[in-house]
């Protein structure tokens, strides 16, 4: 005999526990919030203030950090519902993997920093493909976030969103090439160079990353779209 629908909705919170899904949603919306500033800081390296540039690394020290309460938080909530929870590990796998982005958005800040302090110029064409690199990360990460949104209410919804996201990676992977061969190809000192190189590989470890936990999330939906 087939499951009642009251049945259904005890399993399916079993598989995706509401607090869940917001603690997770809240960490990703704190990782596009740092994206953004990456690319803020990227797009105007050439007109950026110190005094704005202080204010962004303020606001993002200031979610990283509220970032880091909510991971703590989320765990402490996976412990304490883990004997009722399916896919404890898949969860705890996607929330480690949001968590790892966002250190990894965080770095990257920090290195823009020194480039900014340094006063080292970045030809237009390497700063254009470096923002172009971005922004397909923040689409990759964009589409993780509506994932997690999706969940609670539209599972099939969400599961094809993954697709997206794999498309939006491989995307990410393409400007994650050219922007390589624009900065190796540009006239720049090595250090210069080198520094540029580890902003756009942090990048794209960042999509790599996001892509693996739309993975760990997709074994959930999965199960969640069993009869």
């Amino acid at each position: 005999m087939g499951l009642t629908r009251e049945h259904l909705e005890i399993r399916e919170g079993a598989i995706a526990d509401a607090k869940i899904i917001a603690y997770l949603e809240e960490e990703v919306r704190g990782a596009l919030q740092l994206l953004s500033m990456v690319k803020e800081v990227i797009g105007s390296l050439d007109s950026l203030s110190l005094s704005r540039f202080k204010e962004v690394m303020d606001s993002a020290k200031r979610i990283k950090e509220e970032t880091e309460r909510t991971h703590r938080d989320l765990l402490a909530y996976i412990s304490r519902v883990s004997p009722a929870l399916y896919h404890r590990e898949d969860w705890l796998r996607a929330t480690y993997n949001v968590r790892n982005s966002i250190d990894r958005i965080s770095g990257i800040l920090y290195r823009l920093e020194f480039l900014v302090s340094r006063g080292w110029a970045v030809p237009q064409d390497v700063k254009v493909s470096i923002l172009e690199l971005c922004e397909s990360v923040i689409g990759v990460m964009e589409s993780f976030r509506q994932i997690i949104n999706l969940i609670p209410s539209n599972p099939s919804r969400a599961l094809s969103q993954c697709s997206k996201l794999a498309h939006s990676e491989t995307e990410a992977d393409a400007k994650f090439r050219s922007s390589t061969f624009v900065i190796l190809s540009s006239n720049l000192s090595p250090n210069t160079v080198i520094l540029l190189l580890n902003i756009a590989e942090m990048l794209e470890d960042v999509s790599d990353i996001i892509y693996s936990a739309s993975e760990d999330i997709y074994i959930v939906l999965t199960d969640m779209a069993r009869p």
